[in-house]
């Protein structure tokens, strides 16, 4: 799959989402097959402001996707322009449905205004000379998405990518494939689907439904990389087994290593949330959750994944 000048290994990709797709865990993502990784949202005033302190992404990642978030034309050319040299491809998000981005009239909120997206779109794509893609949403609260899709493949983005909910519909709406379909069909550029992801069946339904070009994993990927290679592998042919609890925890120490060698910022409670996650699921893993939630430090933290790690099944 190609986005632009940036050809991807495959056509699964990894979402960005707003403080979960930190360096650490996009790069073990990466190893577990994703063709395409994209950082947390920067907005575009933080980036104007100090870029050094919002950008994250590493050499050993590449390719990366960075994905800005604003609604002033300007400044978000702006901003896309200090972080070009960082990322490979930069993307321009109106899909975030956070009411604190809505307050702010950014995100999903812009789809309200097309004409607005077309200038956020085109003032972007002139500004950098890497591929930009799009992040949408079927619409705000009405469904506008063709005439929006249109708007942006006009404007001059490499790729779409379309989650198949309303900015107004919480996840748990089932989302609509149906439309995904329809954008597909009238466009030209590569169209990237997203919404309802987390199995590897749940990906090959998708493709086969509406004939998009590439998917993007989102909730279905936390704390759980694994499903990028279970993916490749179902979508050619071979069947993955259910990771195992230990598979899990050596993938959070992989993870760790990471963070410890990456993370700009570390935090005990980020800590916690991943090791939280990456036992979601594990039998008889209840307790060590509970003790890894209430954890004070880095250590202890690892004290009770690695005990998690020896416990007899």
């Amino acid at each position: 799959m190609k986005i632009g000048n940036v050809k991807l290994r495959n056509n699964v990709l990894l979402a960005p989402m707003h403080g979960i797709t930190i360096n650490a865990f996009r790069l073990l993502c990466k190893e577990y097959g994703a063709g395409l990784v994209y950082a947390s949202i920067m907005n575009e005033n933080a980036v104007l402001n100090n870029p050094e302190n919002v950008v994250d992404s590493i050499e050993e990642e590449r390719p990366v996707g960075g994905q800005l978030i604003g609604k002033d034309a300007l400044k978000m050319a702006k901003a896309a322009k200090l972080i070009e040299q960082f990322f490979d491809i930069i993307d321009i998000n109106f899909g975030c449905p956070r009411q604190r981005e809505v307050r702010e009239g950014i995100g999903a909120v812009l789809l309200r205004k097309p004409d607005k997206v077309r200038k956020i779109v085109s003032s972007v794509v002139r500004a950098v000379e890497k591929p930009v893609t799009v992040k949408i949403r079927l619409g705000y609260k009405e469904i506008n998405v063709l005439e929006v899709a249109r708007i942006i493949e006009e404007a001059g983005a490499a790729a779409l990518i379309v989650h198949a909910r309303t900015g107004v519909q919480d996840y748990s709406t089932p989302a609509d494939w149906s439309w995904i379909k329809k954008v597909k069909e009238e466009m030209r550029i590569p169209v990237i689907g997203n919404g309802d992801l987390f199995t590897p069946q749940d990906v090959r339904k998708m493709l086969d439904a509406t004939g998009c070009d590439g998917v993007m994993i989102a909730r279905g990927a936390n704390g759980n990389p694994f499903i990028f290679r279970d993916t490749l592998n179902y979508l050619n042919g071979t069947l993955s087994h259910f990771p195992t609890k230990e598979e899990r925890v050596d993938a959070f120490f992989t993870f760790l290593d990471y963070y410890d060698k990456y993370a700009k910022q570390k935090s005990i409670h980020e800590l916690r949330t991943y090791a939280y996650w990456f036992l979601k699921g594990v039998p008889h893993a209840k307790k060590i959750r509970s003790r890894i939630l209430s954890a004070k430090s880095r250590e202890e933290i690892a004290y009770w994944m690695r005990s998690m790690g020896m416990e007899s099944t």
